[in-house]
């Protein structure tokens, strides 16, 4: 059942990387398929509780650059599915997402110069973030 989920998750994560890349939005939609396989998985597995703490923890986190303005309503509302779905290794996802960021902006910066007025979209890097970790997690269980 983990394999099925985290083939769906990446089918979404790969919707949401191509529609913010292209259009700069990610749609509700694919927010949606992401809670409501969540929702699925959850009630399959019994695991409420975790879901909700994931849940609970992308909130908490998103929240402040959202405020900020740093952070678009599309890319919380993906984390915040997302959170649901993982439960609290979200945060993991999360802070995998921010490493792949940091190492894309400084590339942006040497090809575009330090002018901080370009467009990026998160998605593409929430997507890395995902497939480094699933990567991450195949070695180890190949290893182990």
């Amino acid at each position: 059942m983990r394999a099925v989920a985290a083939c769906i998750l990446l089918i979404i994560l790969v919707w949401a990387a191509y529609t913010d890349r292209r259009k700069h939005i990610i749609p509700n939609c694919v927010s949606a398929a992401a809670l409501l396989s969540g929702l699925y998985l959850h009630m399959i597995n019994g695991t409420w509780l975790t879901g909700l703490i994931g849940l609970a923890a992308a909130a908490g986190i998103t929240m402040i650059p959202y405020g900020l303005g740093k952070l678009g309503a599309g890319d919380v509302k993906l984390f915040l599915s997302l959170g649901f779905v993982m439960g609290p290794a979200v945060l993991i996802l999360m802070f995998t997402t921010l490493v792949v960021l940091a190492v894309g902006l400084v590339f942006a910066w040497i090809l575009k110069g330090k002018d901080k007025s370009f467009y990026i979209p998160l998605a593409p890097f929430i997507l890395a973030g995902y497939l480094i970790l699933g990567g991450v997690v195949f070695v180890s269980k190949l290893v182990s």
